[in-house]
């Protein structure tokens, strides 16, 4: 089960949440992960992202709003086992 702060994916206003564009590399920085498990999160449809172009090996991009559906993604996880 993969395990991060919460509190380090929201601005300092709470109500807003963060609207930037991330690579695979500093999304993952920002929940304090590994490159492979935010690609990983991909494939399985955890977190949305979009690719630069129609080339398979083109890089990811991710929506800094993609934070709340992981939190989401992780309480619902975390409801199911109790």
């Amino acid at each position: 089960m993969v395990y991060f702060n919460m509190s380090i994916l929201y601005n300092n206003d709470m109500d807003e949440l963060d609207e930037n564009i991330y690579t695979v590399a500093e999304f993952a920085k920002k929940t304090k992960t590994d490159r492979r498990t935010v690609i990983n999160w991909i494939k399985k449809g955890i977190i949305l992202a979009f690719r630069l172009s129609d080339n398979a090996k083109s890089h990811y991009r991710i929506k800094g709003s993609e934070v709340d559906r992981l939190i989401s993604y992780q309480l619902q996880k975390e409801n199911i086992k109790h």
